[in-house]
């Protein structure tokens, strides 16, 4: 790979020569032909300006450069970038290539295995399209890229011709028509959790949108993995153990299934945390679905995380609606009520203040925290751990004889262990649940 992109930047250089001191024009295409891009090599440095922050549509590639297999398909991959950007007139996609020994950290926050390198991505405005793990066919990838090149002038068309959020429309529009399940599955993500999640009660209206798209992915989620089924047998003999480890439970397409069912019981946590007129055992019941259903994949980080959520949504539910009872229990002190009650109810007024300034934060961080090499987070809230562990550390100590310092006790918990889940290898976010188990047992 090494030659393949010395050799390329030799044939800039001569072109630029060429290019300078010849005195006749240069054709646009020649040009265009010779200024190919290189392999853009990024590394967590510049993972955030390379990728997320790019303009272009970009094939992420994790290899090793020592493996032959992911030095000929990143050496394909290139040939096949440059072929679509000069088809297309314009350097619409980008090839950047990870080294997966050196950003394990990276390739660990991707989900992504060393086993099955080369593993490439295809996103979109930071938003994963496509994945695809293993050296696959140049015919396969070649397609795969095509398809992606759809995607991207679909976008690109809807973004020019409507400047309006698509989330609305859903609601009578299928929009799961023609694209990928993993697609579908990082929008949904993105309008409860990412970076165009929708604020609520503000923008409830879009929520609907929203239901329509869950419900047809799901659908879709259920059809794929109904195929997995059959494709490895589960309908004509029983699998051993073994087997169903390495064909079922380890597949995108199950732990895909369990994300989404995830995202599920978050749509109904936010619509009761934030608006309302919904029942609780709703939520909770879709909580319990997708952990009996689920089992098997309630180790991945992207499943604990949302489900953490979900809880935290709980939370804000039960303190929204208690919050009424307490300004009336306020407002009745005034008019003769019992030093002790009116007490009672202002501790329950700044509890509730405390409480959702710290769902505010845990719920309201769009992304993953980035670790540095050594795993720690350069934007840890230390001291709000400490704040809540000093409520939870205040009310466990009450909790068996006191109702309301139990309720409480557990409502810190489920923060407590979201805010771990944003943070998942930092040694402080370690630290915190070997302190939080030992508090509990």
């Amino acid at each position: 790979m090494r030659r393949v992109q010395r050799l390329q930047v030799r044939a800039v250089k001569q072109h630029l020569f060429a290019a300078t001191s010849s005195s006749s024009a240069v054709s646009p295409s020649s040009l265009q032909i010779s200024m190919r891009p290189l392999v853009h090599y990024i590394d967590a440095k510049s993972f955030e300006t390379d990728v997320l922050q790019s303009q272009d549509a970009v094939c992420l590639m994790f290899y090793l450069p020592q493996n032959a297999a992911c030095q000929q398909q990143l050496a394909s991959c290139d040939a096949m970038v440059t072929t679509l950007n000069e088809e297309n007139g314009s350097t619409w996609l980008k090839l950047c290539a990870v080294d997966g020994d050196k950003n394990r950290n990276l390739a660990s926050a991707l989900s992504v295995q060393r086993s099955k390198l080369p593993t490439s991505f295809f996103l979109l405005n930071a938003t994963i399209i496509d994945r695809v793990s293993g050296n696959i066919p140049d015919a396969r990838m070649s397609a795969i890229l095509r398809k992606f090149q759809e995607h991207f002038n679909v976008m690109q068309g809807r973004y020019l011709n409507d400047q309006s959020t698509p989330l609305a429309a859903a609601a009578t529009a299928d929009l799961t028509s023609g694209a990928p399940t993993a697609f579908l599955q990082t929008k949904i993500f993105s309008s409860l959790v990412g970076p165009e999640m929708i604020k609520l009660p503000q923008e409830a209206a879009q929520m609907e949108g929203i239901k329509k798209l869950i419900q047809q992915t799901k659908e879709q989620a259920y059809r794929e993995l109904q195929d997995l089924h059959k494709s490895i047998g589960m309908d004509v003999r029983r699998l051993s153990n073994e087997e169903l480890m390495a064909q079922y439970f380890s597949t995108e397409v199950f732990k895909g299934a369990a994300v989404l069912a995830s995202l599920e019981a978050l749509f109904l946590a936010r619509v009761y945390g934030s608006v309302g007129q919904l029942d609780p055992q709703l939520v909770n019941n879709a909580l319990a679905s997708v952990r009996r259903e689920f089992e098997m994949a309630q180790s991945d980080p992207l499943v604990r995380r949302v489900l953490s959520l979900v809880e935290v949504n709980l939370v804000r539910g039960k303190w929204r609606e208690a919050l009424p009872k307490i300004q009336s229990k306020i407002a009745a002190g005034v008019e003769g009520s019992s030093s002790d009650d009116i007490a009672s109810a202002q501790d329950d007024l700044t509890f509730f203040d405390t409480v959702m300034r710290w769902i505010d934060f845990v719920d309201g961080r769009q992304v993953f925290a980035v670790p540095d090499a050594s795993g720690s987070s350069t934007d840890f809230p230390t001291t709000l751990l400490n704040d809540m562990f000093s409520a939870f550390r205040a009310n466990i100590i009450k909790a068996k004889k006191d109702e309301k310092a139990a309720s409480r006790a557990a409502d810190v918990r489920a923060l407590l262990m979201a805010l771990m889940h944003l943070f998942p290898k930092d040694p402080q976010s370690i630290a915190a649940r070997a302190r939080l188990s030992s508090m509990l047992f």
